[in-house]
């Protein structure tokens, strides 16, 4: 391996990213919200879910511990 010409190869994609770097964040940002918004409503939704399974399993036992 070319050592310098390896080190320069990766110096000037570093040059190139930071320069677009405004760029890229500006077309990355609303793509990131969307994730997080996606990941939260589908977090929400699998802890409701859950929530409702574990009501639903919890019912029957309540009302046999309430009969005895």
């Amino acid at each position: 391996v070319d050592y310098p010409l390896f080190t320069g190869a990766i110096r000037s994609a570093v040059g190139e990213i930071s320069s677009h770097w405004d760029s890229l964040q500006i077309s990355i940002w609303p793509l990131v919200m969307k994730l997080k918004c996606w990941f939260r409503l589908k977090t929400m939704l699998s802890v409701k879910i859950v929530l409702k399974v574990k009501q639903k399993h919890q019912m029957p036992t309540w009302r046999y511990f309430s009969r005895k």
